[in-house]
């Protein structure tokens, strides 16, 4: 009897022992894996996040709609329909081109002469002139052509500004997004580190136990396999986070994202919303059909009589000569398509 009175304790704290290690076993396999979800994210870890300054989301978002690279072409984009638009109306004033010519010929000719003039002898001959003027044309819009053109660059235009700013909602849902799932796999981290704090107990536990015989060595495996587990998610976790950050820095428009992601205080109360404004997507698609009806009617137009006056002025002469000779024509005609 006095034997069986000294071990009972020594089996009492064994078979603690193996309560203890069942229930670390057990929460473990309550705990689901970090496996790469489909929005990963983490927050910076150890003298890296107490280094890093701290990165609000709305300093995230400003400096995303200020320089992400597909908010910046979309809105060189919206630029270059603007300018088209411009293009379009600079139809209706016409053009004018200046010119000079230098000719040579293999025999004496008269110097630039639209009719015979009428006295030649006034009018020297040369086989090398050269003269200089400007050629004007003026468009005559009866038709509407040009006012169909324009519509059809206004519109392409209104497309390009409401898909700048689709594209600017994206790359700011998007960034949200990759921010607020560091700030998710934050505490995915922290549940990580404060788990393998506790399986590491276990283990030495486990190990003590061991050496006195009070456990078997299967206990300890167990125990040293949940530890290896964790340590591997963690490791996940950290490729995870280099990931993600690598997406948000992109962008951004900036090299690297190396600043610590606060803790959310609170979701939001509200989200807003105006039932009368559509989407830009869905306005982007409508300033597009727009556009092509314009252009249909603009090609329709174009069948029409078309009117143009032109005009010019050249000034000619012999090289070396102080003799020049003025003409001047001007024309009004249409145009018919056979």
């Amino acid at each position: 009897m006095k034997r069986n009175f000294l071990h009972q304790p020594t089996r009492l704290r064994a078979l603690a022992a193996l309560v203890f290690l069942s229930a670390a076993q057990a929460s473990l396999a309550q705990q689901p894996p970090a496996t790469q979800a489909s929005s990963p994210a983490v927050a910076l870890t150890g003298a890296a996040a107490a280094s890093a300054p701290a990165a609000d989301l709305a300093a995230v978002l400003q400096t995303i709609a200020a320089r992400s690279p597909d908010v910046l072409a979309a809105q060189s984009a919206k630029a270059q329909a603007d300018a088209q638009v411009r293009l379009a109306r600079a139809a209706w004033f016409g053009k004018v081109d200046a010119y000079a010519t230098s000719q040579h010929y293999n025999d004496p000719r008269l110097t630039r002469a639209i009719t015979l003039p009428p006295n030649v002898a006034a009018y020297p001959f040369s086989a090398d002139q050269f003269g200089f003027g400007l050629n004007a044309q003026l468009p005559i819009d009866l038709s509407g052509q040009i006012a169909a053109e324009v519509d059809a660059a206004r519109a392409r235009a209104a497309g390009a500004q409401w898909s700048a700013a689709d594209m600017r909602l994206r790359a700011l849902l998007q960034g949200a997004t990759l921010y607020r799932n560091l700030q998710a796999l934050a505490g995915q981290r922290l549940a990580l580190d404060r788990q393998l704090q506790s399986l590491k107990t276990s283990e030495r536990v486990a190990e003590a136990g061991l050496k006195v015989g009070n456990i078997a060595r299967v206990d300890l495996l167990r125990v040293q396999a949940a530890v290896a587990a964790v340590q591997a998610q963690i490791a996940g976790a950290d490729g995870q986070e280099r990931k993600v950050r690598a997406q948000l820095a992109a962008l951004m428009g900036a090299p690297g994202f190396d600043a610590a992601v606060p803790a959310p205080d609170s979701g939001p109360t509200h989200f807003p919303a105006n039932r009368n404004l559509l989407p830009p997507s869905i306005q982007t698609a409508q300033s597009a059909l727009q556009a092509s009806q314009d252009k249909v009617r603009a090609a329709q137009r174009a069948m029409l009589p078309q009117f143009a006056a032109t005009g010019g002025w050249n000034r000619n002469a012999v090289h070396w000569d102080n003799r020049p000779v003025d003409t001047w024509q001007f024309n009004l005609g249409v145009t018919f398509n056979l």
